[in-house]
C-alpha cells in the first residue's frame, strides 16, 4: 500500500482555516479538516482520484481545493465546505 509521505496543504484564508490531509489507508482520498476553532474541526472525505495523492493546493480564498494524483494526468478541484467537484481538467 502506497502512502503520499509529508503531503498537506494548508488555507490561509482569515475566515476559515482547512487543513487537507491524504485520507490514512485509503487511495486518492483526500481528508479535509476545518480547524478554523481549535477542537472542534469537522472532517470531509473527498474521492479525488484512483491513485495516490501527489499535489494539493489551496485558492486564495479558501474555497476550492485542487488536486492531482501521481499518475499525473487529470487535475480536479473541489468547492469547499461541501467538497463538491467543480472542475476536471486533463
Amino acid at each position: 500500500m502506497h502512502f503520499s509521505q509529508g503531503l498537506a496543504a494548508l488555507s490561509l484564508d482569515e475566515a476559515k482555516t482547512y487543513l487537507a490531509l491524504p485520507a490514512s489507508q485509503l487511495r486518492g482520498f483526500v481528508a479535509v479538516h476545518d480547524i478554523t476553532h481549535a477542537g472542534q474541526g469537522s472532517v470531509l472525505e473527498i474521492k479525488a482520484h484512483h491513485t495516490p495523492l501527489a499535489v494539493m493546493q489551496w485558492s486564495g480564498d479558501s474555497t476550492m481545493l485542487a488536486t492531482a494524483s501521481l499518475k499525473g494526468t487529470i487535475v480536479r478541484v473541489f468547492q469547499m465546505p461541501q467538497g463538491d467537484k467543480v472542475y476536471s481538467l486533463r
